[in-house]
């Protein structure tokens, strides 16, 4: 089995800093080639790459990559599954990493990586159209207990695991939980929504699945995973045939949340972050109604319970809005009002009044943010929007891939620092996990033995002590950067958990200015 492809860009473009100039990149795997470009369109040195695969058919791959550091060597790696069932690891200058390609024999859906088993090494995590789940080491090698096949009985046509496998800590456990959500039709001719069941089951890092789980539901679900309620613990959110669905992670339904004449969330999404920022989460779906369209819905919590947020929902509305949302409503920052915004891929309606397809975005009271929306060449099939910094001046560019093979990039005024889930399952490692990939949270111990500000120092070459989380890297220096950044003179003697960074000759008396930055051994800054 390799086929099943429908020639539609899905999940892309993935934004990573490859070559660790402190700009993101844009990472692009379609048809038989890996593309990255830098912030002016140029391709990084060694790209475009087309992948070696060796079938029966021609090899494509479809969904975009995951990308992360495997072998700890400071720069990242690009991982991407094909149809003809290879799974390719490159280098950040497009060579395949040692051992790579290794074939899995069908279809491989969405990547994941994270460190599921606490033995700070990354795993590649997927599923395939098969059904079954793999979890694999940066060599290739299986992890015990997998992999594993989620068959679903009352649907046995068609079964496969779609769209990526959420990962994140759901029983306070300190190891990571894998989020899987297996698909089948009851049908053996044509399936569609309407005949597809699903079930998501919740496993360990070993494998075993977890008491209270599976949960089955009708047509497909979309699983995201975020504290909601600031309670330290997280919950998983599924939205499904009728809207919302929270549970915990013993399988308990926490809360559900109704949508009057929802049909199906289908190939849509949902997402999670302070949009108003006023310190709490809320949810934003995009969902199917009954007549047809697709609705953006803003949820925040009122009293305990979720209401829809003044100005929504949000659908086609000719000629002010002239396109329904589809696809996954993202989060982040594009103007200088100090909220965030939701920016939506839209299904291009307003091309059957002979205009081109519209791209829009919202203010938290459902406004057209200032200066949408923009104008595209072609459809965007749901998922081909993101939001990053690419250009390193710390605002967000976002970018739209379209179906005409495309890419379009536009400033914004927002600060990239504000985003809370800016690109598709959150983050480059595809974890769909609200918390995932945050930079080490480090503190200032003292400055030259003193520890409460503000510092007098009368010593050219002072110490200073924070601490952090073990196996950081830290440097230090006088401009505002990240790590890889900042000079490698400046490194800083890093013991447990502490980094002690030893400056330099300081010059003369007067105020000095100086800026540390770290990075964990995953390469977040």
């Amino acid at each position: 089995m390799g086929g099943g492809l429908f020639f539609s860009f899905l999940e892309q473009p993935t934004l990573a800093d490859i070559n660790n100039d402190g700009k993101k990149d844009i990472i692009v795997a379609y048809g038989e080639y890996i593309y990255v470009f830098n912030e002016n369109g140029s391709y990084l040195e060694g790209w475009p790459k087309k992948i070696d695969t060796q079938c029966e058919w021609e090899a494509l791959m479809q969904k975009g990559p995951a990308v992360a550091d495997l072998d700890k060597n400071g720069f990242k790696e690009i991982v991407v599954g094909d149809n003809c069932g290879y799974l390719h690891v490159l280098n950040h200058n497009g060579t395949y990493l040692e051992g790579w390609p290794k074939n899995f024999y069908t279809y491989i859906d969405t990547i994941s990586i994270e460190d599921i088993n606490q033995d700070r090494n990354l795993e590649i995590i997927f599923g395939d159209w098969w059904s079954y789940l793999h979890v694999v080491d940066i060599n290739g090698n299986y992890l015990e207990g997998f992999p594993q096949r989620f068959y679903i009985d009352t649907a046995p046509y068609f079964n496969m695991i779609f769209s990526g496998v959420v990962i994140g800590d759901v029983n306070d456990d300190s190891y990571k939980e894998l989020i899987v959500v297996a698909e089948g039709c009851t049908t053996s001719t044509i399936c569609e929504l309407k005949d597809k069941i699903s079930r998501i089951y919740v496993l360990d890092y070993q494998g075993n699945i977890l008491p209270g789980w599976p949960k089955e539901f009708e047509r497909k679900i979309k699983v995201i995973l975020g504290d909601l309620n600031n309670d330290n613990q997280i919950e998983i959110v599924v939205g499904g045939t009728r809207g919302i669905s929270i549970y915990s992670g013993d399988g308990l339904l926490v809360e559900s949340v109704l949508i009057e004449d929802a049909e199906y969330i289908g190939w849509n999404g949902l997402s999670i972050g302070d949009i108003n920022k006023n310190g709490k989460t809320e949810i934003a779906i995009i969902i199917m109604h009954s007549n047809g369209y697709h609705y953006l819905h803003l949820f925040e919590r009122v009293e305990g319970r979720w209401e829809e947020m003044e100005g929504f929902p949000i659908t086609y509305n000719w000629p002010q809005i002239k396109s329904d949302p589809s696809g996954y409503p993202l989060v982040g920052d594009l103007d200088t009002d100090f909220e965030n915004e939701i920016l939506v891929s839209m299904d291009g309606g307003g091309t059957l009044w002979g205009e081109l397809p519209e791209l829009y975005a919202y203010n938290s009271d459902g406004s057209i943010v200032q200066r949408f929306p923009k104008k595209i060449d072609d459809f965007l099939f749901g998922d081909g929007v993101v939001m990053e910094d690419i250009d390193g001046d710390g605002k967000n560019e976002f970018i739209a891939y379209t179906w005409k093979g495309h890419l379009f990039v536009w400033d914004s005024d927002g600060e990239a620092k504000n985003n809370e889930w800016p690109v598709f399952h959150h983050d480059p490692w595809h974890t769909g996990n609200y918390h995932a990939c945050k930079p080490p949270t480090t503190k200032l111990i003292s400055l030259d033995g003193k520890i409460n500000p503000p510092f007098y120092i009368n010593n050219l070459t002072p110490e200073i002590l924070i601490s952090g989380e073990a196996n950081m890297r830290c440097r230090w220096g006088d401009e505002d950067l990240i790590y890889s950044q900042m000079p490698t003179s400046n490194e800083c003697l890093v013991e447990g958990s502490n980094a002690i960074c030893q400056l330099t000759d300081q010059g003369e008396d007067g105020e000095k200015k100086v800026y540390i930055s770290c990075q964990d051994d995953f390469g977040n800054d």
